[in-house]
């Protein structure tokens, strides 16, 4: 979530954010020196861009005249002033776009691609990805599709949603490699309270620190093992609904949901471009399942 802050307040930037004296804009300054459609900051899936819409006074950035119809890149601690208006807005923070809840002067910032309100370790609400570049908002048994200025009530607290742009990227992979091509190993204790994973990718081993989320990832990987036994194709192999998912795991549909997108977190520290892969789903049926297929399962000494 990136905060363009002047004297007035905080103003948070939408993927694509408006800036000029119009009401209709995100940011609204009410100054004869800002033309109606002035400027606009848009993330484009890298940085934050700054681009003067050929206003009648200009824009300025650090001090400098920035040319109309031209981007130029924003980091942490830029100022911009729009026209010659005298507020002042300084780049606070300069992180990607991310749904975001607002409920008066509280803000409730979502991990990537998932809010959980009131929060991920009580999360009554998740809003997240739904795979085809909207947004889910799931609520008990309730599923609806939502978007920015939505309102959702969550224990008495009604909260208005702010929800970016999903940009569908070009990423370069650092490696040739596939999350697919790694084998991961689970040693778990008798009373299995404890699992250890140790990952496997382009012959370097790797133990992640212990936590809690990696029980589900154990439990998917069983499901694929126990799958191809029984000679299921690689294709079918693993598949979980949702629903069963929650009963195996004794917990919430969010609270799964919140635990998957944690592992795929998890997973980011490996060299390779699919790492989220580790865990495939289905959108159109709501399964998921473990993307890695060379598992094995052992017991602590």
């Amino acid at each position: 979530m990136a905060i363009l802050q002047s004297k007035t307040g905080p103003a948070l930037l939408a993927a694509r954010h408006m800036v000029g004296r119009s009401r209709a804009m995100n940011t609204t300054i009410a100054s004869p020196e800002v033309s109606g459609q002035h400027a606009v900051i848009r993330w484009d899936g890298d940085h934050w861009a700054l681009r003067d819409l050929g206003s009648r006074n200009g824009t300025t950035l650090n001090g400098v005249q920035v040319a109309a119809g031209s981007d130029v890149a924003l980091t942490q601690g830029d100022t911009v002033c729009f026209g010659g208006a005298e507020t002042v807005y300084t780049l606070q923070t300069d992180t990607g776009p991310s749904p975001v809840a607002v409920s008066g002067d509280t803000i409730r910032e979502g991990d990537g691609e998932l809010l959980a309100l009131p929060d991920s370790d009580n999360p009554v609400a998740v809003v997240d990805a739904d795979g085809r570049g909207g947004w889910l908002l799931r609520q008990g048994m309730d599923e609806s599709t939502v978007v920015t200025g939505d309102t959702v009530t969550v224990d008495g607290v009604t909260w208005t949603l702010d929800l970016p742009e999903i940009l569908d990227l070009t990423v370069e992979a650092q490696t040739s490699n596939s999350i697919a091509d790694a084998s991961i190993a689970f040693c778990v204790s008798a009373d299995e309270e404890y699992v250890e994973v140790h990952v496997t990718l382009d012959g370097t081993t790797t133990s992640l620190k212990p936590r809690a989320q990696h029980y589900l990832l154990l439990t998917l990987a069983r499901q694929r093992m126990e799958d191809a036994e029984q000679g299921l194709s690689a294709s079918e192999q693993g598949w979980l609904t949702m629903h069963q998912l929650e009963k195996m795991l004794r917990a919430s549909a969010n609270q799964v949901y919140v635990t998957l997108h944690r592992l795929r977190k998890e997973f980011d520290q490996f060299d390779v471009a699919d790492a989220g892969e580790v865990i495939e789903k289905r959108s159109t049926t709501r399964q998921v399942r473990m993307g890695v297929n060379t598992l094995s399962v052992g017991r602590l000494n």
